[in-house]
């Protein structure tokens, strides 16, 4: 695990700095499992389903989008994201 991993978690909420949208970490998806590979551990790659609330759009509507866990990781340390942790 990076320095800079976040512990995300299912509930989590995350708002996006630059459209003001909010989300929610719905679920986890693991994209490969961590395996060894010539006897080197490679880690998972993960991904999270998010639900974001998007302005303009009826409320009915749900705009559903996975993101690599990485890629939210990294959003967050650079300031892009918010993470409001549900823990």
């Amino acid at each position: 695990m990076r320095e800079y991993d976040h512990n995300l978690a299912i509930s989590d909420v995350i708002i996006d700095i630059r459209t003001k949208e909010i989300g929610v970490l719905i679920s986890k998806i693991i994209i490969i499992e961590e395996r060894f590979i010539d006897g080197t551990l490679f880690p998972a790659i993960n991904a999270w389903e998010i639900a974001w609330s998007t302005v303009g759009l009826p409320i009915n509507l749900v705009r559903m989008q996975p993101y690599p866990e990485n890629g939210i990781n990294n959003m967050i340390e650079e300031g892009v994201f918010v993470l409001l942790s549900s823990n």
